[in-house]
């Protein structure tokens, strides 16, 4: 009974989550800064180790089949036929519900505004996963109550360890963590609380049928989708922007960059030299944030750490790693380091292994407009700075 009473209460927070979205923006956006702020090459290797070690195709597989071998053993039929169903048709929810729900990722450029990040589907299924080995496991042996803790602890850590990678690497936002922990913990809880409960096969074959029912309306009427914002969408449009388009751009310093060119439709340019300069012209001396699209020249070599030093009129903003793959990074510039007019911006490669940077844009936002109706945004600019 509680456990059926808690699964009402998770979904409740779950739909709650995905109304208040709008007030949890800025608190997606200092998380990821943080985040961002705390990388190491160390930690980027280590956290790319584990999203390959996460999207192995065999490990779901080979992890439930040996998990089956028990009740298979016992002919416990009921029970294996329940686990392989929890499993499956928990991953089709988290599917169904990111199927759903429109939202970019912060790994995604501002101006593509698409994307399934809400909720984040490794964490979900890792929670549905190993909640549900455990449930076959507690069921086929007697199990004390410190190996059970130990068990849940370990859960925990797993599960937590997976929230970290997807929040370190740029695929989720906070928000949708916490909600892929909120839908998969109240799944796992309702189920749980009719384990013992027999299900006939046609019960959940219907299910399956309502399911793929849900899917193939959703795909004929795309209108139903809802967009969650993301601190993307919400971005105000710039008051200065480096001209890449141009052939001759004076934004640019000679002979620093190459001929431009064009990729996901956009001009595009590559440093030349170790130190590029472009110019910003900027109408005051206020606070403001640097939105620059780039990525590394190429990606050759895994587990390369792409550092990358920004100067703002010769005076230190940010060491950067830089992201493979195309990224928006988002630098405050306070301004004690900002002059109305011409402000010169270096970008410098940090060593001789280092390669070029690929740039799409580089933006400039009063700091007072790139937050625009959120609250709290000094209290995120002061933790940003510091």
């Amino acid at each position: 009974m509680v456990l059926s009473y808690l699964s009402i209460v998770l979904a409740v927070l779950f739909v709650s989550e995905i109304l208040f979205i709008p007030s949890l923006l800025s608190l997606d956006f200092f998380v990821h800064q943080w985040i961002q702020e705390q990388r190491s090459c160390d930690l980027d290797a280590f956290a790319i180790m584990l999203q390959n070690w996460t999207r192995s195709g065999f490990l779901a597989p080979v992890m439930m089949a040996l998990v089956a071998v028990v009740p298979l053993y016992k002919r416990r039929w009921h029970e294996l036929l329940h686990f392989l169903l929890v499993v499956g048709v928990g991953a089709l929810i988290c599917e169904l519900t990111k199927f759903v729900v429109i939202r970019p990722r912060p790994s995604v450029l501002p101006f593509v505004l698409e994307g399934n990040s809400f909720p984040s589907g490794h964490v979900a299924n890792s929670v549905i996963l190993l909640g549900g080995v455990y449930s076959v496991l507690r069921l086929q042996c007697q199990v004390k109550k410190w190996l059970a803790l130990s068990a849940w602890l370990f859960i925990g850590a797993v599960v937590l360890i997976i929230a970290w990678q997807r929040l370190y690497l740029g695929r989720h936002w906070f928000t949708d963590v916490f909600a892929g922990l909120l839908l998969a913990s109240g799944w796992l809880c309702f189920v749980t609380a009719r384990w013992r409960q027999k299900v006939s096969a046609a019960a959940w074959v219907g299910r399956g049928l309502i399911l793929a029912a849900v899917f193939f309306l959703l795909w004929l009427i795309p209108a139903v989708r809802v967009r969650l914002p993301s601190p993307f969408t919400v971005r105000s449009q710039p008051i200065a922007r480096v001209d890449f388009a141009s052939p001759t751009s004076k934004d640019l310093g000679n002979d620093q960059w190459s001929a431009p060119w064009e990729e996901l439709g956009k001009p595009i340019r590559t440093m030349n030299q170790r130190e590029s300069t472009a110019y910003l012209r900027l109408p005051n001396k206020t606070d403001y944030m640097l939105a620059l699209g780039i990525r590394p020249l190429v990606e050759s070599r895994k587990g390369s750490c792409y550092r990358m030093a920004i100067f703002l009129n010769n005076r230190p903003l940010k060491e950067m790693i830089l992201h493979t793959g195309w990224r928006d990074y988002d630098i405050l510039a306070p301004q004690e380091k900002v002059t109305a007019g011409l402000n010169e911006v270096s970008f410098r490669l940090s060593s001789k292994q280092s390669l070029p940077g690929v740039f799409m844009y580089l933006e400039a936002f009063p700091l007072e407009s790139f937050f625009p109706n959120w609250r709290g945004r000094t209290q995120v600019a002061s933790s940003l700075e510091q």
